[in-house]
């Protein structure tokens, strides 16, 4: 169960960095 953790923590800081770069460019246009 261990490792799911991880793959969830993972996946959550990919999406915040998306999230990021997403309203960072919809702020540039």
């Amino acid at each position: 169960m261990k490792h799911i953790g991880v793959f969830k923590i993972i996946i959550y800081n990919i999406s915040s960095i998306l999230d990021r770069e997403v309203y960072h460019n919809a702020e540039t246009e």
